[in-house]
């Protein structure tokens, strides 16, 4: 087995922006640098791993010869990106240990690595099973991941929170919390599952995203297995396998405020428009607006110490309005501003109680 492919070059750069961001750049081990490339029949995989979360893409390609070896991920990355021809031809070179890569007028090797030091991909067997279309899972992880906590001591907050409750059987839901704002968003599967509870880390989140918005996988099915401690993500020919966060996510619902009696109701650009101009005046270390509202405007104030003032005032009227009492609270904006940017450009409601209470913010296209 010698490995020996011609492959396009286009679907190659493809796939290793899928899985590149996936390798560590810095690491002890230096397998996990490096990215695997397997050819059987007709078929090239690409696995990317840094031991907690792997990804495997599969590609047609034409074979000269199967076989299997390991290249540095992050060099063969930016060699590929970097060729102007519309095929490669990858072959190993079995008296170096090297993989040759060419095309029309370009050729380079790199140095590889034995595949037996690679760590396996194992499947993980599966205790509940969840078909569903890939814009509803992204859909519930773009509004709830600007909420995941960073710090190392929270490590149980350091992830989306994936769940079925047993009083909404047909209802998979998303919340993230930092302690400071929580997030939660949920869809109706059409179907009732067993209630489970998962905590996916952060990076796992995010590379997830890149899958489930990837153009050419976006409108593609879905599986998700869950297994004892790990979560495998299947769509079209690209598999995500990750361990779970071992801990417990708060019990939120508690802390979702349910009678906010005073309610702005505005479109979410031109409040987060309007935010983001007042709040260039603070500094980092005191950041915070004010917002101050009665039934004819809605009035943003910031103050940035020696740099001076920010004030701005909108006027509502037949695009925005507030029914409640008048009060003024305060804010760190970008808070406010992930919020209303992970609802994208829809209609929002803040519901208010008084201004040392929480404020719950909801969509109008995004109910739940």
């Amino acid at each position: 087995m010698t490995f020996h492919i011609v492959v396009h070059t286009k679907d190659l750069i493809h796939m290793l922006g899928l899985s590149s961001s996936v390798v560590e750049k810095r690491n002890v081990i230096p397998i996990l640098s490096n990215i695997k490339l397997e050819v059987t029949d007709n078929i090239l995989t690409i696995t990317a791993t840094d031991m907690d979360l792997s990804i495997q893409q599969q590609l047609q390609v034409q074979v000269k010869n199967t076989g299997a070896l390991t290249v540095p991920a992050q060099t063969f990355s930016e060699i590929i990106r970097k060729i102007p021809d519309s095929e490669i031809t990858l072959r190993f070179i079995a008296e170096t240990e090297q993989l040759e890569i060419s095309s029309k007028n370009c050729e380079f090797t790199l140095s590889t690595l034995p595949v037996k030091d690679f760590p396996a991909m194992e499947d993980i067997g599966s205790a509940h099973h969840i078909h569903l279309a890939t814009k509803m899972l992204a859909e519930i992880l773009e509004h709830t991941k600007f909420a995941m906590s960073s710090e190392e001591t929270r490590y149980n907050l350091n992830g989306v929170y994936l769940h079925v409750k047993a009083t909404t059987p047909n209802m998979l839901s998303a919340a993230a919390t930092d302690g400071h704002r929580l997030s939660t968003s949920s869809i109706d599967l059409g179907k009732e599952l067993a209630a489970f509870g998962v905590i996916l880390p952060r990076k796992t989140v995010q590379e997830l995203l890149k899958l489930l918005k990837d153009p050419n996988l976006m409108d593609k099915p879905l599986d998700i297995h869950l297994g004892q401690n790990r979560v495998k993500f299947t769509c079209a020919n690209v598999t995500i396998i990750s361990k779970l966060i071992d801990g417990s996510f708060p019990e939120y619902q508690a802390f979702i405020p349910e009678n906010n009696p005073n309610v702005l109701v505005i479109e979410s650009k031109i409040l987060a428009d309007a935010i983001d101009r007042v709040s260039t005046i603070t500094i980092d270390k005191h950041r915070a607006v004010k917002l101050s509202y009665n039934e004819k405007t809605l009035e943003i104030h910031a103050s940035g110490e020696t740099r001076g003032i920010g004030h701005e005032v909108i006027e509502l009227s037949n695009e925005a309005s507030y029914t409640g009492a008048v009060m003024s609270i305060g804010f760190n904006p970008r808070y406010i501003l992930d919020a209303l940017n992970a609802l994208g450009g829809s209609v929002i409601t803040m519901a208010l109680n008084d201004s040392s209470s929480p404020t719950l913010i909801k969509s109008a296209d995004h109910p739940n």
